[in-house]
């Protein structure tokens, strides 16, 4: 342990002892009526301590390794061992308000990342999961373990509660398939997230340091700056706006080399012969127009003036909702939009694109002009710092509405989304469309990145308490073939996915940690890794993922049930 860590340590220790001494007295209430007993049965000290005592040993590092945000699951589990509560429907608060922020930020990249290795992520979750059943049949084989408390064991390991609502149904509400949950589930949060943890660390990766450019696989968007000189005969006196190719790619022609300095485009100017131009254009777009308007250009120049260029924040209703095309920049307001920003996400606009709240503007024009139109898009800085929280809590209750819709499956019963995959896939749509009705899908970056810690706090929290409060009593009942069992039901696709999604389905280092978070429906997993990376990589896997390891559970726990019971 390293040394410069000591005083955390220490001081963890000075706070455990109010919680374990607080424990003690609730299991011993005639012992002791006074301050520790208080305490032990005050919901919401018991919270923030666990997550105070979680968070310093998150802190502390042993061979350069640290289990971040993942500590809070283990002090919950030593809290729920004490029976020390939590306040009710804490941690579904924690986990809606963690599944939505993080869809929020994934969505702009989703949609893209989705047409791209969607076949892969659903190939990643199938294999997951028949794997997971595979493992829970055989240590029933092994161990002679009866049906119910397999099935049980399979959607433990595998955290689902959808399978186990599945394997109750299939088995009888008298079964033991709660009890084979019980034993399975607690190592299967804690296996991912060590997984996550570990994984990269043995691989010499540190996942802090890897971008979503980097991945190969984010959908990002790469912007280019190039001078092109204008040797097309075809396009000589033609203005950038009267040529569709331009008006309908991710292109813009934003200034005129003139004199070895760059002014900006007037109105009324028209293409020559021998004339250069900055085009500004995404990554996929930029030979093509470099190639129809002539060649790309190495002459020097001045860069910009800052004064010809400004930020603009969108609020004016009058351009909110509109095409760019309809705006008529250059025309009316003698301006070219190089760029817009939203939600993270910088690309270049086409004349189809729809301005929404709070988009950022990198506008460039004569300095009048940009101060006039700056005044007419109603340019406030601010906007980027304001949370509606309005649209958040309709945003939310969408998703919980969603979440709640049972879909009939053919083998009988049905599935929902539930908590975590309903108000996720309505942040997915409102982060990639930006706005749904009146519902905004912007929210600031310091405020989702708070929300985000604290729903995920808030989550490992009560899912550690809950595991915790069982997890002894069903091992010393039922014996250790069961925990092994379930163990091996955890291990097995997790270990399996790692070379599978790498080398056969050709996905990144973070996508695949996400794959595999969505495979084995584990959220405390996906938070482990948000917590090391700024990358979305990650996220986006664990969206595609899941939806496809949600259904295949379903009819994986009955076929678990169905086939050990042939044994």
């Amino acid at each position: 342990m390293s040394s410069k860590l000591s005083p955390l340590a220490l001081l963890l220790l000075v706070l455990s002892v109010p919680l374990l001494m607080g424990a003690a007295a609730a299991e011993e209430p005639a012992a002791s009526s006074g301050f520790m007993d208080m305490l032990a049965h005050q919901p919401l000290f018991v919270l923030f301590g666990v997550l105070l005592v979680g968070l310093l040993l998150g802190k502390v590092e042993i061979a350069k390794m640290s289990l971040g945000s993942s500590g809070v699951l283990f002090a919950a589990l030593i809290a729920g061992h004490f029976g020390l509560p939590l306040p009710p429907s804490v941690g579904n608060l924690g986990l809606v308000l963690f599944v939505y922020c993080v869809g929020l930020a994934a969505g702009p990249k989703f949609f893209v990342m989705f047409r791209q290795q969607g076949k892969q992520f659903a190939i990643l979750s199938t294999i997951i999961v028949a794997l997971g059943a595979l493992a829970a049949y055989g240590g029933a084989f092994l161990f002679g373990i009866p049906a119910d408390l397999t099935s049980g064991l399979f959607a433990g390991a595998l955290t689902s509660t959808p399978a186990l609502a599945a394997a109750v149904n299939t088995a009888g509400h008298d079964s033991s398939v709660a009890v084979g949950f019980g034993i399975a589930y607690p190592f299967g949060v804690v296996g991912v997230v060590m997984l996550v943890q570990l994984l990269p660390r043995l691989l010499g990766q540190d996942v802090s340091t890897i971008h979503d450019d980097e991945t190969g696989a984010s959908g990002k968007r790469h912007i280019n700056r190039m001078l092109v000189e204008i040797v097309n005969p075809v396009i000589v006196g033609r203005a950038p706006r009267d040529i569709p190719f331009i008006q309908n790619s991710n292109a813009a022609i934003t200034r005129l080399l003139v004199d070895e300095r760059l002014v900006p485009i007037d109105p009324d100017y028209v293409f020559q012969q021998g004339d250069h131009v900055v085009v500004v254009a995404e990554n996929g777009i930029a030979a093509s127009v470099t190639d129809l308007l002539g060649r790309r250009s190495d002459r020097k120049f001045i860069m910009d003036a800052e004064f010809e260029r400004q930020l603009v924040v969108v609020t004016a209703k009058s351009m909110l909702g509109r095409p760019l095309g309809e705006v008529k920049l250059l025309g009316q307001h003698g301006v070219v939009i190089s760029r817009v920003t939203r939600q993270d996400v910088s690309f270049v606009p086409t004349a189809a694109t729809v301005l929404q709240p709070a988009d950022t503007l990198t506008v460039v024009g004569r300095q009048e002009n940009v101060e006039s139109f700056a005044k007419a898009a109603g340019h406030s800085p601010r906007a980027l710092e304001i949370t509606d929280i309005a649209s958040m809590s309709f945003g939310i209750i969408i998703g919980i509405l969603v979440g709640m819709i049972d879909i009939p499956l053919p083998t009988g019963g049905t599935l929902s989304l539930g908590l975590a995959g309903g108000p996720l896939m309505v942040a997915l749509l409102l982060g990639h469309f930006g706005k749904l009705g009146p519902v905004r899908g912007y929210m600031p970056p310091p405020s989702r990145h708070l929300l985000t810690d604290i729903g995920l706090m808030f989550f490992l929290a009560s899912a550690g308490v809950k595991a915790g409060g069982t997890f002894v009593e069903v091992l010393q009942q039922h014996g250790v073939s069961l925990f092994l069992a379930g163990m091996g039901a955890t291990l097995l696709p997790m270990i399996a996915a790692y070379p599978i999604a790498r080398y056969f389905l050709k996905l990144d280092l973070l996508s695949t940690l996400g794959g595999i978070c969505g495979g084995m429906t584990s959220t405390p997993g996906l938070g482990a890794i948000t917590a090391k990376t700024e990358a979305q990589s990650p996220v986006v896997g664990y969206a595609a993922a899941y939806p496809v390891a949600l259904i295949f559970m379903t009819f994986a726990a009955q076929l678990v049930f169905k086939l050990v019971g042939l044994m």
